[in-house]
């Protein structure tokens, strides 16, 4: 819950506070508590000041205008017109004869004010006590701090609202301090118009829906502005149990700006779940975020410099709960020990700028585990150390996990639990898969989070699970099966299925019975296309990609030394760079180009990720290059992209440019002036050889 304490509350009589809801009734809403904390002492100071600095104005005159030490304002305002019950002047003159009604009936206000009070806390009671057959000041102290204190704490545990809640003010050592404490736990808070949801230990789903990122009917939807299609996205994600939604618009050929405001818009006109704006354009930030009807979360800052000096200024002015992502100025750390780092430094950086750490949501990244092996296991441990070494919460994106292996969603689901048991507190994954909801239910059933396991229970009570058993034989897993019977070891068989070893040996024995180059045009190659072949069909996946690949390397290396031992000249290698453009820290669909492409001959600078315009210009004069291989995955840095092959058409106009990533397509690949589209990396591998005339 988001807490403030306001000293200067309007409402004193009798000295109360109030606490009542920000907005309208829900659980997990926001409360407003109004806690006077001095109004007393300030009213007793202002009068003797008075009675120093002008006698005239002094004990005498105050009390003449009804102002008794120890009232607020509005018991001065009141006391001017005569409502203090019971009240006598020291010179023994008395009310009028109406104030003396009002006194003996402890009633009497006009119509007005019988309405006024009654909309004040207690109104009925606090005349009744004028009366005289009330508690006793002692009682009411003693009844009203339970009642608060009690009502306070179970809201803050258990999300329910209340209306009103009194606690008597000048207690300072008393409940009220406890209540206080207890307010000021940090939470970490997101909220909309319409409901606050809590980041505690209990995990949340972030939908992932609304974004282009591979999504060609979104995409279509964006550029259209079809805000219906939108819409339902948002629609379906609630109805599937989404508590945020995620909200990323950045496409190369509209106007993020405009099209965030508006879609931020709309969409908190038809869902009150709160929104993660999800952008790396400052401006598109801001703007959404200035009409922002609520704390939302601000996905993202990293922890390279010029990202935290662009953020915090925004979180810090409009205030929300920032996502943190562990890379700086070196990259994404390989190890746990470097992520942990950078969230430190995340951490550190935001309190310069007031940013509690309530307020920073730490993303330790997910890394694919078909290109490293370790990527699960490296997330894990840096997800747990986060949480215990600085106590923040933590955000992933799942689902990247699986890249490259069939089925993806068996795998997203089991790291999903694995990743909530090592402290994740909010996954960014798709809802209506019913794979992720399996794990999320059965871990909060499992946890305790799910009492009675009543939501377990109204989901899946009365359903049969239905299991599909495949009538055939799965493909056998590369590098781990055994050789059919009757299967001559050939080196494109070891190729084909990532078997190193025999690979090698392989090679070694028909140098002495064949040509080098007839070894690797009737061995490597035909292996190696037809893996390729296989990936692009969908029924060879990318860590069989990855072995075939290492396999066919240790067998070019053997040729390669044979070669030299024997002094005959290797066959000259056409050059060609790869990078991923600025802005953008994704490389796995860049890594398997450069896989295929060393594989078929060609000599690859690999350039890196988030790199530069002029960095990738520089190398393509420096080294004389004439293809360059662009990929992006990230709809915000097609930008970087089409700024890139505008400085090669520049500096290097004969270079040819061809480009690939999972937001791009053939449209947007004319518009940027690309001259090769690559669906996937064997075709660009088919492109390669084309424009260097190795094949027809």
């Amino acid at each position: 819950m988001d807490i403030r304490f306001d000293s200067d509350a309007q409402e004193t009589k009798n000295r109360w506070c109030r606490a009542k809801r920000s907005k309208q009734a829900a659980p997990g809403r926001e409360w407003l508590i109004y806690y006077d904390t001095g109004s007393e002492m300030r009213g007793t100071e202002k009068m003797r000041r008075n009675d120093r600095e002008n006698p005239a104005r002094g004990d005498g005159a105050n009390r003449r205008r009804g102002i008794e030490s120890g009232y607020g304002r509005e018991e001065r305002r009141s006391g001017n017109r005569g409502r203090q019950s019971g009240y006598r002047e020291e010179n023994g003159r008395s009310y009028s004869a109406t104030d003396r009604r009002r006194d003996d009936r402890g009633r009497g206000y006009g119509a007005t004010d019988r309405r006024r009070e009654e909309r004040r806390p207690y109104a009925r009671q606090e005349r009744a006590e004028t009366a005289g057959y009330a508690q006793t000041e002692e009682q009411q102290v003693d009844s009203r701090i339970v009642e608060g204190r009690n009502a306070v704490l179970e809201a803050f545990r258990s999300g329910r609202t209340i209306d009103k809640l009194f606690v008597l003010d000048g207690c300072k050592d008393g409940p009220v301090q406890s209540i206080m404490r207890e307010a000021k736990k940090h939470d970490t808070i997101v909220s909309s118009y319409g409901q606050a949801v809590i980041l505690d230990d209990m995990p949340r789903i972030i939908g992932e829906r609304i974004n282009p990122t591979g999504k060609k009917k979104f995409k279509e939807a964006l550029k259209n502005e079809d805000m219906d299609y939108i819409l339902k996205e948002a629609i379906t994600q609630q109805d599937k149990g989404a508590h945020i939604l995620d909200v990323n618009v950045g496409l190369p050929d509209i106007d993020e700006v405009a099209m965030m405001e508006k879609v931020v818009k709309e969409l908190q006109s038809v869902t009150s779940l709160p929104l993660q704006i999800d952008t790396v354009d400052g401006k598109a930030m801001e703007r959404a975020m200035r009409i922002y009807n609520g704390k939302p979360m601000i996905n993202s800052v990293n922890g390279k410099q010029v990202s935290m000096d662009e953020v915090f200024p925004l979180v810090r002015k409009y205030g929300g709960v920032v996502v943190g992502l562990t890379i700086d100025e070196e990259g994404i750390p390989k190890d746990a020990e470097g992520r942990v780092r950078v969230a430190g430094k995340i951490i550190n950086e935001a309190a310069k700028y007031g940013i509690d750490k309530k307020d920073i949501v730490i993303d330790v990244l997910t890394m694919t585990i078909s290109s490293e092996k370790d990527g699960a296991k490296v997330t894990l441990e840096a997800l747990k150390r986060v949480r215990e070494e600085f106590g923040v919460r933590t955000v992933l994106g799942v689902s990247n996990i699986s890249f490259g292996l069939p089925r993806r969603p068996i795998v997203n689901s089991y790291f999903y639990a694995m990743a909530m048991q090592n402290g994740l507190t909010a996954g960014i994954i798709n809802p209506s898969s019913e794979d992720m909801m399996k794990a999320y239910r059965s871990y909060n059933a499992l946890m305790g989070f799910d009492e009675n396991c009543t939501n377990y229970i109204s989901t899946y009570a009365g359903t049969t699970e239905t299991v599909t058993v495949q009538a055939s034989q799965a493909a056998a897993v590369a590098g781990n099966a055994p050789k059919a019977a009757g299967v001559e070891m050939t080196l494109k068989y070891a190729i084909e299925r990532g078997l190193k070893e025999e690979a090698h040996h392989i090679t070694r024995d028909l140098i002495g019975t064949r040509e080098p180059l007839d070894i690797i045009q009737e061995e490597l190659i035909p292996a190696l296309n037809v893996v390729g072949e296989g990936f692009e069909k969908g029924t060879v996946f990318l860590p069989q990609l990855l072995m075939s690949a290492d396999a066919a390397k240790i067998a070019f290396a053997v040729i390669k030394d044979v070669l030299a031992s024997s002094g005959q000249e290797e066959e000259k290698k056409e050059k060609i760079i790869l990078a991923t453009v600025k802005g953008d820290i994704h490389d796995i669909g860049k890594n398997i180009v450069k896989v295929l492409l060393e594989n078929y001959g060609f000599d690859v600078i690999d350039l890196g990720k988030d790199v530069p315009p002029e960095a990738i210009v520089e190398k393509a004069v420096e080294e004389n290059v004439t293809l360059v291989g662009l990929s992006a995955l990230m709809t915000t840095t097609v930008v970087s992209m089409e700024e890139t092959i505008k400085l090669l058409r520049e500096k290097k106009p004969d270079c040819k440019v061809m480009v690939g990533g999972a937001v791009l397509n053939q449209d947007y690949a004319d518009m940027i002036g690309a001259d090769f589209y690559g669906k996937d990396a064997m075709q660009s591998v088919h492109y390669a050889q084309k424009f260097f005339g190795m094949v027809e």
